[in-house]
């Protein structure tokens, strides 16, 4: 899955995160400094919850944008 998202002004680094809906923790899959990350191995017809935390030298905010999407039945990877 591709993931874009629109930053705050002050922001120049993301770390993104993700878990299957209904798990309890999220785990970190990439920190970049663009607006946008690919995710891979992701699981058929599952629904993941992600959140992106944006932060800039002073560190990252402390409540991520939260957000939901459900993988299709093929998924091929790249």
């Amino acid at each position: 899955v591709i993931l874009v998202w629109n930053p705050p002004n002050d922001a120049n680094v993301f770390e993104v995160q993700i878990r299957k809906s209904g798990d309890a923790n999220f785990t970190t899959v990439q920190s970049v400094t663009t607006v946008f990350c690919s995710i891979g191995s992701l699981e058929p017809l599952t629904t993941y919850d992600v959140r992106v935390f944006a932060g800039n030298n002073g560190g990252f905010e402390t409540t991520g944008s939260l957000f939901q999407f459900t993988t299709q039945t093929n998924i091929t990877t790249t």
